[in-house]
């Protein structure tokens, strides 16, 4: 599979053209923001526009989004408390379905919090109560407790008492946070009786104590890396390139693009193609089924057409699909988890057939139904067994001890953290406390990854030029690049990084110490498009302000460091020197803005 992509005069991505037919088209406003993205897959289109904040509503924030338009038509709108923070999120249905966030108060007085404290879904409420470390240790639903949490001291779940499941459970766990034990028991809140069900977990290889061994008895086999050859309940693996999991029996395989995302599925005969923008999937097609995916700005699922008929996702607190409604705004679907994603119920009018068909589960992640797994990109999770079926290829580097455990999943604390690329766990945004301005961030993943090769090459060359500007090199070189963050902006879908290259005219080649005097003011008129240019990046004054102060203080420290050179020095040691110090200042200012200003 080969991707074209096009870029206009300021280099941001406007199209793209894949060799299976599929085409992307992006269009911006005036503000750098994308207006809307149009999606076709073959021969059909899906038009997603995003309705930003208008500046002449002194009720609206310019920087937030107060809607989202499928194919012209308004499909979600959001209102905001003064905070920015999401107070209802509307589906205009048949029957306009509502969702609408409580926060909870803060420990003093008159301060709140970004924790959800109730969400109401229509006619049915959530209640969360949460421990002193923002653990959830409760849910109630339409006033009914359904779950406790307990967590041991690092914050690895031992304990649930489930009445959706009418049971309670409980977990035990070795030093290096490997699952020992899952004992099942009736449903109590008090003492525990004789458990109903134990699942015991072996761990036998001395020179890898993760690797788990044996599940309820069966034995799992491994290759040198730690993928699984031999699986639980006669599932047997074969795998390509390192950790690409290919065939599973002689009746289901899998196909990876370069990025090592995947393409295709065969089950049984029957092929699922993907239609991805970066690791996104933007349309599937089964046979003659064509499911095209409907997203938010900040990279949620809203819903998604199945043969041109339109389905809306509900969710929770934790981002678990939990229903789905129909273009009547009538739930058709309710989906029940355990605490580790594993399916427990699918029920409603439709559960045999869009209940099923629907691949958009627990936490967002893909389920495949076909093996109980969720393909998180880089690995596949098993909420059976509660791990990653195989190890992951990055060690942990947090401090916490269990993101050393390279199979387990989010450090045994399902309840609060995800991990959607398969790479390392984290605790997330609050889904309904996103105040539009801060989104969030899908490690590891953009469109084919290119952003990150190309940052560390511009990044490089421009501190090389800025370097020598200090030593007498006009400062208005052709063709300065620098990266501006677009936070989780469609059609990215997470945040994302745009490179923007500014034309500016040529420069005579070094000549001597003297030149460094000679161009404080090229040098000046090129700081003055800068500022400009951050007007025209940034959506509001203090942001401006604030990189305004970055460009000076980087301009500023790249000429006194020029200037400290003497004289005498010869060329190349001067502009070596000249050089580093640009290098370094390029990547300081290029990380400070990233990271700190919005």
């Amino acid at each position: 599979m080969n991707y074209r992509y096009n870029y206009d005069t300021i280099n941001r991505l406007v199209g793209m053209d894949a060799t299976n037919g599929q085409e992307l088209r992006v269009h911006y406003d005036d503000k750098n923001r994308v207006d809307y993205n149009i999606s076709k897959v073959n021969g059909q289109s899906v038009k997603t526009t995003y309705q930003y904040g208008d500046t002449a509503n002194p009720a609206q924030k310019p920087g937030l989004i107060y809607g989202v338009k499928i194919n012209d038509q308004d499909t979600v709108s959001y209102t905001y408390d003064e905070l920015a923070r999401i107070k209802e999120r509307t589906l205009n249905l048949t029957s306009p379905f509502k969702s609408s966030v409580n926060y909870l108060s803060g420990a003093s007085p008159n301060t709140t919090t970004a924790m959800v404290e109730r969400l109401q879904n229509g006619n049915d409420i959530l209640s969360y109560t949460y421990d002193d470390l923002g653990n959830i240790e409760t849910i109630s639903e339409n006033g009914e407790l359904k779950v406790t949490y307990t967590y041991d001291e690092l914050s690895q779940l031992v304990r649930e008492d489930n009445l959706y499941q009418n049971q309670t459970i409980t977990y035990t766990y070795d030093t290096g946070g490997n699952i020992l034990s899952v004992s099942e028991y009736a449903y109590t809140a008090g003492e525990l009786g004789e458990p109903t069900a134990v699942k015991t977990y072996g761990y036998e290889d001395a020179n890898w104590k993760d690797k788990l061994t044996s599940y309820k008895g069966q034995s799992i086999t491994y290759d040198a890396i730690g993928n699984p050859l031999q699986y639980r309940d006669g599932m047997n693996f074969t795998w390509q390139n390192g950790r690409q999991l290919a065939f599973i029996n002689d009746n289901i395989s899998y196909q990876y693009n370069d990025g090592s995302i995947r393409t295709q599925k065969t089950v049984n005969g029957v092929t699922t193609n993907y239609y991805l923008n970066g690791s996104t999937i933007l349309s599937q097609v089964t046979g003659s089924d064509q499911m095209d995916f409907y997203y938010d700005d900040t990279g949620n699922l809203i819903g998604f057409s199945l043969n041109g008929a339109n389905y809306y996702y509900i969710r929770n607190n934790q981002n678990d699909v939990i229903g789905i409604l129909d273009r009547d705004g009538s739930q058709v679907v309710s989906y029940v988890y355990d605490s580790w994603g594993k399916l427990v119920s699918t029920s409603g009018s439709l559960a045999d057939t869009i209940g099923v068909q629907n691949p958009y589960r627990y936490r967002g992640y893909y389920y495949d139904v076909e093996t109980g797994f969720y393909y998180l990109q880089s690995r596949y999770y098993d909420p059976v067994t509660g791990r990653f079926i195989n190890s992951d290829s990055l060690i942990g580097s947090t401090g916490e001890l269990n993101t050393h455990n390279m199979f387990a999943y989010c450090g045994n604390e399902p309840i609060n953290r995800v991990d959607p690329a398969g790479f390392a766990w984290y605790y997330p945004f609050n889904q309904y406390s996103d105040t539009g301005l801060e989104k969030k961030s899908y490690p590891f993943t953009s469109v084919s990854d290119k952003p990150i090769v190309k940052n560390v090459v511009t990044n490089t060359a421009t501190g090389i030029v800025d370097g020598a500007i200090g030593y007498g090199v006009n400062k208005l070189k052709t063709n300065r690049t620098k990266w501006v963050r677009t936070p989780g902006t469609a059609p990215l879908y997470e945040d994302t990084w745009t490179r923007y290259s500014i034309p500016k005219s040529s420069a005579p080649a070094i000549r001597t110490v003297k030149a460094v005097s000679d161009i404080g003011v090229l040098s000046t008129a090129s700081l003055a498009f800068d500022v400009y240019q951050n007007t025209q990046t940034y959506d509001n004054t203090s942001s401006i302000v604030a990189a305004t102060g970055v460009d000076i203080a980087g301009f500023l420290v790249t000429l006194a460091a020029a200037s400290c050179i003497p004289a005498t020095a010869p060329v190349a040691v001067a502009v070596g020197i000249s050089i580093g110090v640009g290098i370094a200042v390029s990547w300081c200012v290029d990380t400070i803005k990233k990271n700190f200003i919005e």
